[in-house]
C-alpha cells in the first residue's frame, strides 16, 4: 500500500499521540468549528493550560495578567482557524491587544484577512492591535499581500525573525548576490531516481518537484492530465511563472503556495495547505481554468539538507462549489481524519475523503459533506485495521 514518497521527514505514524476526535463525530468536529464563536472552546484549538503537539493547527493563548493583554499565536493561521483567531483578538482587547506572532510558522490570505478584521473592529470601538515579534516568513508574506501599511506600520513592535531570500516576484537584481548563493538546481541524477521511482509513476497521484529555487525539476503524467499544462512546457520553469495567478481572482493562488514552498524548505518539514483555489493557464492566450485543490508540500532531503520540493496535488474542483463555500468544511474534516488515523498519511487521508465526495456526489445527485465524510471514516477504518462501526452510509 503506498504510503507517500520516500524522504518525507517524519511519518504520521511517529508524532506525538494527541486527542483524537471519535470517527462518528468527525462531521460535527468540523461543523463545530466552523460555528464556534465568542466565549467557546474550538477542537484542535488550544487555550492557555493546555497542550498542542501538532504544528499545523492553531494554537491559542490569552495572556490577561497584564495590561494590554497578550495574545500569543502559535502554529499555522490559515482558512481552518481565522475566525477563531479574529473572534479570540477582538474579545482580549482591553481597549488594546498585544499579538505576539513568535511561534507563528505560516500565514495564509485568510489568516491575513483575520487580522485586518479584528484590527478594524477593536478600532472601531476605539482600541488598537498591535502585532509584536513578527517572523521574517510572515511579514513578507503580508507584505506581498499589500496589507503591509495597514498591519505592519513604521514603529511595530517587530520581532528578530531568520532572514530568508527575497519572496518570488521580488527576486534580487544583484547579480553577484545571486552568484554567491551558488547554484541550488537538482542534479541530473536525483531528477532521474525521482522519475524511476515507482510513487511518482502512480497514474493517479499529481507530483510536480521544484529546486531550492522553486523551478520546476520533474513533472509526472497524473500532473501533466490535471493540469493541462505539457511538460516540455513546465520543465526548467520557475514555478509562479508557469503558473502565475490569474487576474480575475481577487485572492489569487500563487502567495499561499510560495509561502507553503518557504516553510518546507526552511523548516524541513511536511506542509499540507487545505482546500485552495489556484486557476490554471487555459489553451487560448490570456484564459484561465477554474481549479480548487488540496496540495500537501513535502521536503526533498538529500545529504542531510533539504535541497527541494516534492508538491503533490489533489484535484477537488467537482467537489467544491463554485463560490468555494465548502472549502472550511473540507479542510477541517481532512484534518479531524488525519487525526483520527495518525497511521495514515495525509495523502492517502485526502484521496479517500475525495473520492468519497465524489461517490456521494454520484449517488445523491448533489454535494454532501456530511455524507462524505461518514463513508471516508468507514474507508479509513478498513485501510487502517480498525474495527469497522456500524454502518452510517
Amino acid at each position: 500500500m503506498w504510503r507517500g514518497p520516500p524522504a518525507l521527514g517524519a511519518s504520521r505514524a511517529a508524532r506525538p499521540a494527541r486527542r483524537q476526535p471519535d470517527g462518528n463525530t468527525v462531521a460535527a468536529w468540523a461543523a463545530s468549528c466552523m460555528q464556534a464563536r465568542r466565549g467557546g472552546h474550538v477542537p484542535g484549538v488550544a487555550r492557555k493550560g493546555t497542550s498542542m503537539h501538532d504544528p499545523q493547527v492553531l494554537s491559542i493563548v490569552v495572556d490577561a495578567r497584564g495590561a494590554p493583554p497578550v495574545v500569543r499565536l502559535r502554529g499555522e493561521l490559515d482558512l481552518a482557524g481565522a475566525d477563531v483567531a479574529e473572534d479570540s483578538l477582538v474579545q482580549a482587547a482591553d481597549p488594546m491587544v498585544v499579538v505576539d506572532l513568535k511561534r507563528l510558522t505560516f500565514i495564509d490570505g485568510q489568516g491575513i484577512a483575520a487580522l485586518l478584521s479584528a484590527k478594524r473592529r477593536i478600532e472601531a470601538t476605539g482600541g488598537r492591535l498591535v502585532l509584536r515579534n513578527v517572523p521574517s516568513t510572515v511579514e513578507r508574506t503580508i507584505e506581498m499581500a499589500g496589507d503591509q501599511p495597514a498591519l505592519l506600520p513604521d514603529g511595530f513592535l517587530r520581532g528578530a525573525g531568520p532572514e530568508a531570500p527575497p519572496p518570488p516576484g521580488n527576486r534580487s537584481a544583484d547579480g553577484a548576490a545571486e552568484r554567491s548563493r551558488g547554484s541550488r538546481r537538482l542534479p541530473r541524477g536525483v531528477i532521474r531516481g525521482i522519475e524511476s521511482s515507482a510513487w511518482f509513476r502512480a497514474a493517479d497521484k499529481p507530483y510536480l518537484v521544484v529546486d531550492a529555487e522553486l523551478r520546476i525539476s520533474a513533472v509526472n503524467a497524473a500532473y501533466e492530465e490535471v493540469t493541462g499544462q505539457p511538460r516540455d512546457s513546465l520543465i526548467g520553469a520557475w514555478m509562479f511563472e508557469a503558473f502565475p495567478d490569474n487576474p480575475a481572482d481577487p485572492h489569487g493562488g500563487a502567495a499561499n503556495l510560495s509561502t507553503s514552498f518557504e516553510h518546507v524548505l526552511r523548516r524541513g518539514l511536511r506542509h499540507w495547505m487545505g482546500v485552495q483555489r489556484y486557476d490554471v493557464p487555459g489553451s487560448a492566450e490570456g484564459e484561465f481554468v477554474y481549479k480548487e485543490w488540496v496540495p500537501v508540500n513535502s521536503p526533498l532531503v538529500r545529504g542531510g539538507r533539504v535541497v527541494g520540493a516534492i508538491h503533490h496535488v489533489e484535484d477537488v474542483t467537482d467537489v467544491v462549489d463554485g463560490a468555494g463555500r465548502d472549502r472550511v468544511e473540507m479542510t477541517l474534516s481532512a484534518r479531524a481524519l488525519a487525526v483520527r488515523f495518525p497511521t495514515l498519511g495525509y495523502n492517502q487521508v485526502l484521496g479517500v475523503l475525495t473520492e468519497s465526495h465524489r461517490d456521494v456526489a454520484q449517488t445523491l445527485g448533489k454535494l454532501d459533506g456530511g455524507q462524505a465524510v461518514a463513508l471516508a471514516v468507514q474507508r479509513l477504518e478498513e485501510l487502517s485495521g480498525e474495527s469497522p462501526r456500524k454502518n452510517a452510509w
